[in-house]
């Protein structure tokens, strides 16, 4: 699976974003503050339906409703797909190609399934446990073991 583009509508610090990624390796790089790591949270809650806020945590600070669309190239078939996913109103999945909504709306039997089939997991998966151990690293750990000294 390759991220190809994420939309942020009123989502944590962010008005009204889009960022476009590249094959490969992408650097996300900004002031503390600046929103870097709602980026990640924004995929981490569309595609693996994991976040540690509550749905108003989500919605930044003024707004009704916060929106997210990641769109991606599926494991299953190599097909460009957007996946949006709105406080207000849910999932909703967009094949571009023929431009076409899917009829994939309810979260655990639908929706789940569809993104572990075209994320590349298995059906077994756990998508939120997957995100947060494998994923997602907590702010500041990442560097945490360099600050050690080498006995440790």
């Amino acid at each position: 699976m390759q991220i190809l583009s994420v939309a942020l509508k009123n989502f944590k610090c962010h008005d009204d974003r889009y960022f476009e990624f590249q094959p490969g390796f992408n650097a996300i790089s900004g002031e503390n503050g600046a929103g870097k790591s709602s980026i990640l949270e924004a995929i981490a809650w569309v595609l693996f339906d994991h976040t540690d806020y509550t749905k108003d945590e989500l919605i930044r600070r003024g707004a009704k409703t916060a929106q997210v669309a990641v769109q991606f190239i599926s494991r299953a078939d190599g097909r460009t797909y957007r996946v949006e996913r709105s406080t207000n109103t849910g999932y909703r999945i967009i094949d571009p190609q023929i431009n076409k909504t899917l009829e994939v709306t309810r979260v655990n039997e639908e929706v789940i399934p569809w993104l572990k089939e075209h994320l590349g997991v298995s059906a077994g998966a756990d998508l939120t446990r997957l995100f947060a151990d494998m994923i997602g690293i907590p702010q500041g750990t990442f560097t945490a073991d360099f600050l050690k000294r080498p006995k440790d």
